[in-house]
């Protein structure tokens, strides 16, 4: 495999620019467009932060923009790259933008933030269960002298369960009771609240179009799922989601009966999640899937400055402490303890992430022309869809994607179980994927970073005698580093690691539902910097002050 052209001196110059620009602290926007008194979700104009010996500048050859060196004046960005084979084009930009975290993908000119303050009576501060519903249950009435919500900020961390709720404070119009908990101790004294957001896509005078829910301090939302449904301009920032899995007995690890994601959505047109983070959770994190209607879909997304990280928590640890009190109970728990595996093997098995993101929640529907940006985002312990892709399409960028413990672990327990894991029942649980792209949808994705993936591309799931179920894709400028190997390149080189692990012949890539990217003014970090930048950037949830209304 091809080693890394970019110099390790780079990567050392360039940790310290980045430390440099957090001693200078958060940077607000400096502009905006605004359309229909809302702020955009646009590009802002970026600063020059001064170093004691100068600047950083960059050097263009061909079609790329390349670290450089110390100078006196700067301006364009030395994380800058472009690959000569992309099918977008992506601006020379100051590298400072990230720090002002300027995001650009599907939902750019689709999504708005309302230009709302918390004077105006569509500005809703809650701080409990019952105030979080009644915000987004108010409507626009003039007899009632009440406003529907543009803003919903999230004052105090929320506990959502159904029984937890309706206990306290009754039945709530838009709450709903989940599929009940079977063996979660918490869960099943909780219960699991779903939260329905519809209606708000400008069609019905009692609610406005679009509607933000977000925390200046990054609080957390539990025991909650959320369907969004016929909406416009949805945004959700600053949030933790948790507590939303319990151990799968019924199904043998396939975890298919309780339909638990933190959001499903259904026709939907544009929707951005932004510094959120997403804790363990029993099906998916957020699944698009379509309605009756063809034309109903879920289009025009983008997630961006997500951390992910699924690792051993307090929450996983009280289902098991469960489990092993009660294991005749419970048979399938049992057999990996009758194998010879430990508590806590099992325990940080099972804390990794099984599903990620699910687009099509049926086969060969005529409605799955789904588009979604993800971009500078860093996912860790995922084991299996970034994304599952049903149709449509996606553009991934400035992504980190490890799977390293992920991969260590696989390793571990089929040297030490071999029996154990040569079960259908038992391998389930070490999956170890990423990207999935069937039935013609199409990926597209552009430095970024994938770590410890056995299979990091499969095109085809269902049938090898069906060519309408195979995908495309396309890998420009990424590392793929698996053990002690590493691949630096794009997947149409000729020693490429980007293969699909699947054996259907490789489709030319195109896109499926667009003619071409909606978008082009991106920006693109080299990928050999990428990690050590998105180290340094704000990703998640933050309690620092930060212009969300921007």
């Amino acid at each position: 495999m091809k080693k890394s052209k970019y110099s390790v001196i780079a990567l050392q110059i360039i940790t310290v620019f980045f430390l440099a620009c957090a001693c200078n602290g958060q940077n607000d926007p400096t502009s905006r467009s605004t359309t229909n008194n809302s702020s955009t979700f646009s590009f802002l104009s970026s600063t020059t932060y001064p170093l004691s010996t100068g600047f950083f500048s960059s050097s263009t050859n061909g079609d790329s923009t390349y670290l450089s060196t110390f100078s006196s004046e700067t301006t364009t960005s030395p994380l800058m790259t472009t690959h000569p084979n992309t099918l977008s084009t992506a601006s020379s930009i100051q590298t400072e933008d990230i720090f002002n975290y300027n995001v650009t993908g599907f939902a750019s000119e689709h999504v708005a933030i309302p230009n709302c303050t918390p004077e105006d009576p569509g500005y809703y501060v809650v701080r409990t269960p019952k105030e979080f519903m009644d915000a987004i249950n108010a409507e626009n009435s003039s007899s009632k002298n009440t406003s529907a919500a543009r803003i919903i900020e999230v004052a105090q961390d929320l506990d959502m369960g159904y029984l937890e709720v309706t206990n306290q404070y009754g039945l709530i119009p838009s709450f709903e009771a989940h599929n009940e908990p079977k063996l979660h101790p918490r869960l099943i004294e909780s219960g699991v609240g779903k939260i329905i957001i519809q209606d708000r896509d400008g069609s019905k005078d009692k609610y406005n179009e679009g509607l933000m829910i977000f925390s200046k301090s990054g609080h957390t939302i539990r025991h909650a799922s959320f369907i969004i449904k016929y909406c416009h301009n949805i945004i959700i920032r600053n949030l933790r989601f948790a507590e939303l899995w319990e151990w799968d007995e019924k199904d043998k690890g396939d975890y298919d009966t309780n339909d638990w994601d933190y959001f499903t959505l259904r026709d939907v047109d544009g929707i951005w999640f932004d510094h959120i983070e997403l804790e363990k959770a029993y099906d998916g994190l957020i699944d698009f899937k379509g309605e009756d209607d063809p034309e109903d879909t879920v289009i025009n997304a983008t997630f961006s400055f997500m951390k992910l990280n699924f690792q051993p928590t307090e929450f996983i640890r009280e289902q098991f402490e469960y489990l092993e009190t009660n294991q005749s109970n419970h048979l399938y728990y049992q057999g990996m303890r009758n194998a010879g595996m430990t508590m806590e093997e099992i325990i940080q098995l099972n804390s990794f992430q099984k599903k990620g993101f699910l687009l099509g929640g049926s086969e060969l529907r005529e409605g799955n022309r789904f588009t979604l940006t993800i971009a500078y985002s860093q996912i860790t312990n995922l084991q299996d869809r970034f994304p599952r892709l049903r149709g449509g399409d996606v553009h991934i960028y400035n992504c980190v994607y490890d799977a390293s413990q992920i991969y260590s672990l696989r390793n571990d327990v089929l040297e030490s179980y071999p029996t154990l894991f040569a079960k259908t029942e038992y391998k389930r649980q070490l999956t170890n994927q990423a990207i999935v792209t069937t039935e013609n949808g199409a990926v597209l994705v552009e430095n970024s970073v994938f770590i410890g993936v056995a299979q990091i591309i499969k095109s085809n799931q269902v049938s090898a005698n069906h060519p309408v179920m195979t995908g495309k894709y396309q890998v420009n400028d990424s590392i793929y580093r698996l053990g002690e190997s590493e691949f630096i390149g794009s997947s149409d080189d000729p020693d490429t690691a980007f293969i699909r692990s699947n054996s259907e012949p490789i489709l030319p890539f195109s896109w499926t539902t667009i003619p071409s990217l909606p978008y082009s003014e991106y920006l693109l970090i080299d990928p050999v910097l990428l990690e050590s930048s998105l180290e340094q950037a704000i990703l998640g949830v933050t309690d620092r002050l930060f212009p969300w209304l921007s």
